[in-house]
């Protein structure tokens, strides 16, 4: 299930997450609390905000098509509607109807690259401004990237700080977005209860479903049904008869390519002639105008806290590549430091190297420059290219040109005392050309970082590889 919530960063999940009797029970303790009381409860467990029409017209989106790059394939073919505040809205189709591409060009209009967008979608009647719009709104993927380290509550309670100001309570940095896939009937319920008690807040949410249970499909208000090839077949209310026993199942197997074929008939083409679509262009009218008295969205400042701690991924729009890129860096640096010392410790004693402190810890300052060299090489070369086989080839051809002029390996200025140099005639001496280079050798591995780091937040900034 994908979800597309509008202001759901307001509200609590603990509280959302609750059964309606628990939620009944808790109501009527609050009851009983004094008004001062109740007061403070709804300060620390609610957050203003204003609702949200989001209406797209005409959408179409384009891509070239495979093998003919001069020609187009259309993946979504006009797709209209309104999505209001207070509603649930479920989004179904068959396998390849642009479910996910057109959550895709909804939500965050970067997640899509190489293709061509046509059609209009406003907010409150005002253009949607793809900067903006992701302050209010969340958008869950069916499949996501999220940190093994964190646990679910803390990944939500992470994007609620990057998205409300540092003075809100923590009580309501939390955001809603959970997937019925692979969960079983109850969890699935619970979820959805979840999901309906956010809708009864006055938010606007958006789920694709995939053959969802009776209890689940009644939970909506509202359905935009696709058929394969990216065309509507029905955008209205769920209505209250049922037909069979569940009516989910049987909507998608009457409108699958095969039931069309049979009857000879297009669905889609039925739904531009009825007065269903005619309903849809009159509200598309309506939410497309912005209200008198109202003002496009907009904040004061481009970040809801401070840059130094938006190190989220960047498709949620909430921070700049450039703190990203830096604390890729930085966090580092520690692993290295451990690697380096424990390295030394073991490899300096047994090379027989001599035991003065100032050897000792310029061989650790070597190792440790190469380290840190050889890692950030590492994560320019994957901020650089696009895929893994790019990278395998890229990173090959500099390691093979590093191991053929990578010099000669001379322990004796070292400590190692025992051993007789045979001197190659023209070069000098070895423990004068080593020591006459020490200070070239630390600013040129200096420069090596400096200059793969620059690359990195260049790469980042410019060709953003890690889009999803």
């Amino acid at each position: 299930m994908l979800v597309l919530c509008i202001n759901t960063c307001g509200y609590t999940l603990d509280r959302a997450l609750k059964g309606s009797g628990a939620a009944q029970q808790e109501e009527e303790e609050e009851e009983e609390d004094s008004s001062a009381g109740s007061a403070e409860h709804t300060k620390k467990t609610s957050l203003g905000f204003t609702p949200f029409h989001l209406a797209f017209r005409d959408i179409k989106y384009h891509v070239p098509k495979p093998g003919h790059l001069s020609k187009e394939l259309t993946l979504l073919k006009g797709i209209s509607g309104v999505f209001a505040p207070g509603r649930l809205t479920a989004l179904m189709g068959a396998s390849g109807a642009g479910k996910t591409t057109h959550w895709d060009l909804l939500g965050t209009q970067d997640r899509k690259e190489g293709g061509r967008e046509e059609g209009t979608v406003t907010l409150n009647g005002y253009p949607k401004v793809q900067k903006t719009f992701a302050r209010v709104m969340g958008y869950v993927e069916q499949f996501d990237i999220h940190c093994s380290q964190a646990t679910v509550h803390e990944a939500l309670m992470f994007s609620g700080k990057m998205r409300l100001p540092e003075d809100t309570d923590d009580a309501v940095k939390s955001k809603l977005g959970q997937s019925f896939k692979g969960l079983d009937a109850r969890a699935a319920s619970i979820v959805m209860r979840a999901v309906r008690n956010t809708v009864n807040t006055g938010r606007t949410v958006v789920c694709t479903i995939h053959q969802p249970s009776l209890e689940i499909f009644q939970a909506f208000d509202e359905l935009l049904l696709l058929k394969r090839g990216g065309e509507t077949i029905f955008f209205g209310d769920m209505g209250v008869d049922q037909v069979g026993n569940n009516p989910a199942n049987w909507m998608l197997d009457v409108s699958a390519a095969d039931a069309e074929i049979e009857l000879g008939a297009d669905f889609a083409d039925f739904y531009k002639k009825s007065p269903l679509k005619e309903k849809v262009e009159k509200r598309l009218d309506t939410a497309s105008q912005p209200v008198e008295g109202t003002g496009d969205l907009h904040f004061d400042t481009a970040f809801s806290v401070s840059s130094l701690t938006q190190l989220r991924e960047k498709a949620s729009g909430m921070y700049s590549p450039a703190p990203f890129a830096t604390a890729q860096g930085i966090v580092e640096i520690p692993y290295i430091m451990v690697q380096a010392v424990v390295y030394v410790l073991i490899v300096y004693w047994m090379a027989g190297f001599e035991a003065t402190a100032t050897k000792f810890f310029w061989f650790l300052l070597y190792n440790w420059l190469n380290l840190t060299c050889i890692t950030y090489f590492g994560i320019m070369a994957i901020n650089l290219t696009p895929a893994v086989e790019f990278g395998t080839v890229f990173v090959a051809f500099f390691f093979t040109l590093w191991n053929l002029t990578c010099g000669f390996v001379s322990p004796q200025p070292l400590g190692d005392v025992n051993d007789e140099f045979i001197n190659v005639g023209g070069i000098g001496e070895p423990e004068e050309l080593m020591h006459s280079f020490i200070g070239w050798v630390v600013l040129i591995q200096f420069a090596f970082i400096a200059t793969f780091r620059s690359v990195s937040i260049i790469a980042l900034l410019r060709l953003n590889f890690q889009k999803r």
